[in-house]
């Protein structure tokens, strides 16, 4: 079974804000972690992913914006930055949604 099957339904079935992703644990290899990113981006666009790395590729980094990550770390961690950029995007994401529900 894959990641992206466990993850999925809880993505699309509970009212997440946001998730965090440890796309090097995702499955069996960082590229694995990056197409379950981009999945759970194409199942829905409003809630806020934030991809976490151990990786300093910026191959990995510019992939994983692509897919639609809002947020990007590299490991280890502040979890301070973390809290913040969260409440940030978070924030951000929220105005969009009211703006794009305005007629």
């Amino acid at each position: 079974m894959r990641a992206a099957d466990d993850i999925l339904p809880l993505w699309t079935e509970l009212p997440l804000d946001a998730i965090i992703l440890d796309i090097d644990t995702l499955g069996g290899s960082i590229n694995e972690g990056l197409e379950i990113l981009g999945e759970l981006r194409r199942a829905s666009e409003d809630p806020v992913l934030v991809a976490l790395t151990r990786s300093d590729s910026r191959r990995v980094r510019v992939k994983a914006v692509e897919l639609g990550a809002n947020e990007f770390f590299v490991a280890p961690v502040d979890f301070h930055e973390l809290r913040l950029a969260l409440e940030r995007a978070l924030e951000k994401r929220s105005i969009e949604i009211a703006k794009s529900a305005t007629p």
